[in-house]
This record gives C-alpha cells, structure tokens and sequence, in this order.
C-alpha cells in the first residue's frame, strides 16, 4: 500500500516506524525480508500525500474547487512533484472531475493540467475539450484554444443523440454548427464560480426545440471536415444554427455546399439565406422598403490606418456625429459605443483589438419624454410572434433594464403586456403588415428583427438576423413573458416537426 523510499542514509522517522507497525497491526501492510513490517524512510509523507489526494479529489466531487487545489499543490510539494505530475495522475474519471471542479472555481492553471491529461485519455470526449479550450481562453492562448476544437472536430465532427422514446420511429435531423469565429469561453456566475459557454455565430436550441424526441446527428465544420461527408439514411432535416456571417461566414458556404450535394432533403434556413442578413447588406436591402428605415450602415477594416486616419475614413463614407461604432460579428452591446466627435472615434479605435467595424447612423427616436423603445418579433415559419418591448431611458437599449427600470413604472410593464398580447394594435395595422412583407425578402424560416417606431410612423429597423436568443430567463421573474415565448418554442417545434414529415 505505501511506497518505500529508499534515498541514500535516510533513515526512517519515528512516525514512519509508528505508522508502519500500525499498518501491520490493521494488516495493510506485511513483513518484508528482514525489514521491520513497511517501515521505509517517507512512508508517512506518502500517506499524507494520498491521503490529501483522495480528500482533494472528494472535494472536487462537491464543488470544492477552491479547497481542492490547495491540497492538490500541498500533496505535489510533499511527494516531491510538480503540481502538473500531480494532477495528471489517476484513473480517468478522476481527471475528469477535477478538471471540471477546477475550471468551476476559476483554478485555471490547475485545470488546465488535469484537463489535458484527460482529454489524452478521452480523445472523443467534447466536453472536456471544450471545457480545455474555454480555459486556454481565458488564459490567453486563443491560438492554442482553436487548434484544441479544430483537431477535436477533424476527428470526431459528428455526435448522434437519440431520442429519448421511440427513436425506431422519430424524425432524424441533421443539424449544423460552425467553428470558425465561434469560441469557448469561461463565464463567471457571480458567486465564484464559472462555467463554459460557446459564444458567437449561432442562435440557441435549447428553448427552441425538445432535443429528445428526434434523433439528431449534431455536426461541427471546421477545416474542410464536410467536404467528403454524406449525409445519414435516413435523413429528414437539414437544420442550420449558424446564424452569424460575420463570425461564421465559411461555415455557412461550406454548408451550403454540402445543401447543394443534397438537394433532395429539406432544409430550414439556408445559409445561402442567411449570408445576406449582414448589417450592411440589411442596410441596402431594407431601405428600399416604403415606410422601414434602416440606418446607413457600412463596413471597414483598419488597412494598417493610425487610429486618427481612420476616424477620418469613417467621416469621408457620409457619417456626421454622434454615431454609432462596433466591432462587426459582436451582439448584446458587447464592442457597441456611441461616439460624439473624431476624438471619440480614435480613441475607440485605439482601446479596440477588432480589424473590422461597421459604422452605423445614430438616428435620434427618444419620444417626447425622453424614453427608448425596443420592439422585437421572431418569424417562424412566416408567422410573426412578439417578443419584447423595452423601453429604457438610454439609447442602446436592453432586456436587463426591465428589473432596474421599467419594474419602477408599471405603465411600462403594461406597454410590453399589450405588445405581447396583440402587437397589431400597438403598432398599427400598416406598420404590421409592413413587417410581415419582410418574411418574403428574407427567405429564413426563423429570424428576428428589433425596431422602433419614429414619430412619423416609419419602423425603424435596428437589427434583423436569425443570430438572436429565444430563452425563458426574464420570464422567471415576470410571468406574463411565459406564454408568449412558450408560443414561439410551440411554433419551431411544430415547423420542424412540419418540415421534417415534408410538411
């Protein structure tokens, strides 16, 4: 049981000597020839490094990441051994659990040892190398965190889920991801504690659809792993999620070559479709539309310009101030900024690590009592569903404000209540069936579009895309969202459900 260091003179300590006898008295360990029953010089240390080993790992099993690490590094100091040996040693599933513990409670280093060891024994595990990837991230090695998913999505880029009854019978799907501008990262849960998430270039199942009654063949792109694949027999669904071109932009050609070699399965959202929902391809597109109007929107890299020479640029395409600047692939704010003068815009330019921007108009819409209003519909299959109404007392205006802001003014609450009860009388029937003609330019079978109305009336567009996120998580606290969002998840359903039975 305990191992025997012989170093040179050491000589056995007291403890090692009371130990050993203990152990020989318990009848764990036996007399060796002529050496006093397990008595070696350090079995004591190695008792207490297993021992803290064990214990570190129990912790891990508890998500006690924070203590665990600490004992991980004691047990590594006391058997002479890095921390990395440490932590690379066990049986698998030990190394998978520690890795996960210690990415859990931001150990970074430490998981990212244990994480790949495990993934060497579980080269066709995703989670753990997407939870190693998240980790690289947040430590910095981006390259190294692409290269770990890319190597993982050559060999293995399809995983099958069956489903849960029936699976003899169920629709198969065959639904499509990218990982080209797509990344694993590391989100902080604000207690502590963080988890993995993939951020960028798709919209999200998890609400959409319930995974378990079809059998999905889940497969990830990414350097040239379609290009010989076929797809499964049988096959109902093609399902497209890539829903960003600018984060995902060769994903979604590949795919559509791949659509294109399979003409004769369905196909919900067609990447060919979903490439011309651009900001700036939006903005040509839309205007053309009597009574919408969306903001003059152009993209641009830096081409090796100092900053001030690219403020400059952006002033030269037909911009006045304020305008609005981002990153482009970016959402949620994330990289948005209003600027007010050339100043503001270098100094953007300067604190951005981005290489391409779109320029948007700021188009003032604060009504008479200085509030927001954002509007949003989802479109399945045709059919507009009301998702949101926001009104805020910022320009750029967010769901995270309903807690904070509208919570104070019931009047707002009641606005989003009668949007999402019957949007046609909020809006207006012209303004509707407006909207509604949108679903013919597009060509998806699911998007989104978040507007405004001006006080002439126009619909001012902000956005459209399928890249936006149908969840239940502002509903948990205001109950009247439940409905109206279980509506939209009802709808995909039965248009996949539709589609896949040729529907």
């Amino acid at each position: 049981m305990f191992r025997k260091l012989f170093k040179g003179k050491d000589k056995p300590t007291a403890l090692d000597r009371e130990i050993a006898e203990l152990a020989a008295e318990l009848g764990v360990a036996q007399k060796d020839k002529g050496v006093a029953p397990g008595v070696a010089p350090g079995v004591a240390r190695d008792l207490l490094r297993s021992l803290m080993m064990r214990q570190a790992d129990l912790l891990v099993r508890t998500d006690e990441g924070r203590g665990a690490a600490v004992l991980y590094e004691f047990a590594a100091r006391l058997s002479g051994q890095s921390v990395s040996e440490a932590l690379g040693q066990g049986d698998k599933h030990s190394l998978l659990q520690r890795g996960y513990a210690l990415m859990g409670s931001g150990q970074l280093d430490a998981a990212k040892t244990a994480l790949e060891a495990a993934s060497s024994r579980y080269p066709e595990h995703h989670r753990v190398h997407a939870c190693l990837a998240a980790v690289l991230e947040a430590l910095g090695q981006e390259d190294e965190a692409l290269s770990v998913m890319q190597r993982f999505y050559t060999r293995k880029p399809v995983k099958l889920k069956a489903a849960t009854h029936s699976a003899e019978t169920a629709p198969t799907l065959m639904c499509f991801y990218g990982y080209e501008g797509t990344r694993y990262k590391l989100a902080s849960n604000g207690d502590g504690s963080f988890q993995k998430f993939r951020r960028g270039g798709h919209f999200m199942l998890r609400y959409l659809l319930d995974k378990t009654k079809f059998n999905i063949h889940h497969f990830t792109v990414s350097d040239g792993n379609l290009d010989t694949y076929t797809a499964p027999t049988p096959c109902n669904l093609i399902l497209n999620t890539v829903a960003d071109p600018d984060v995902e932009l060769a994903s979604l050609q590949t795919i559509q070559a791949f659509i294109d070699r399979t003409p004769d399965v369905p196909v919900l959202n067609r990447p060919d479709r979903v490439i011309e929902t651009t900001r700036d391809r939006n903005y040509e597109r839309l205007n053309a539309i009597d009574g919408i109007r969306f903001p003059m929107t152009r993209r641009f890299t830096r081409d090796a310009r100092d900053d001030q020479a690219l403020a400059a640029y952006v002033e030269n395409m037909g911009y006045s101030y304020p305008l609005i600047i981002r990153e482009t692939g970016t959402h949620t704010a994330v990289s948005t900024e209003l600027v007010h003068d050339r100043n503001g815009l270098a100094s953007y330019f300067s604190n951005s690590s981005g290489d391409s921007f779109y320029a948007i108009e700021f188009v003032e819409n604060a009504s008479q009592a200085g509030h927001y209003t954002k509007m949003r519909f989802f479109y399945v299959d045709g059919v507009m569903y009301p998702v949101v109404h926001h009104i805020d007392e910022v320009w750029n205006v967010h769901g995270s404000n309903r807690k904070t802001f509208m919570a104070t003014h019931s009047w707002m609450l009641e606005k989003e209540q009668q949007f999402l009860a019957n949007p046609r009388a909020v809006i207006g029937d012209e303004n509707y069936e407006r909207l509604q003609s949108l679903y013919e330019l597009i060509g998806l079978d699911f998007f989104g579009v978040d507007f405004t109305l001006l006080p002439d009336g126009t619909i001012l567009i902000f956005e459209l895309n399928p890249a936006m996120r149908h969840s239940f998580v502002h509903a948990r606290t205001f109950s009247y969202m439940t409905i109206p969002l279980q509506r939209i998840s009802n709808a995909f359903e039965a248009m996949v459900r539709a589609r896949a039975s040729g529907g």
